[in-house]
């Protein structure tokens, strides 16, 4: 709901925030674990951004 200029989030996830070191780290620990759905919900992103984020680094936990 926005207030004066400002938008508030209800529990939704973040759109086009960069990724933080931690959150990649985090995203190539979950490759190949874990459901993308569930992923998207610890990171509290969408399941495209975490598509997009994963398809463009090496995720794969097996070539690490």
């Amino acid at each position: 709901m926005p207030v004066a200029g400002k938008v508030i989030r209800d529990n939704m996830p973040r759109w086009k925030e960069n990724w933080t070191e931690q959150e990649v780290a985090k995203l190539r620990s979950m490759a190949g674990t874990m459901s993308l759905a569930l992923i998207a919900k610890e990171l509290d992103r969408t399941t495209g951004a975490v598509l997009a984020e994963g398809g463009g680094r090496k995720t794969d936990h097996r070539r690490a």
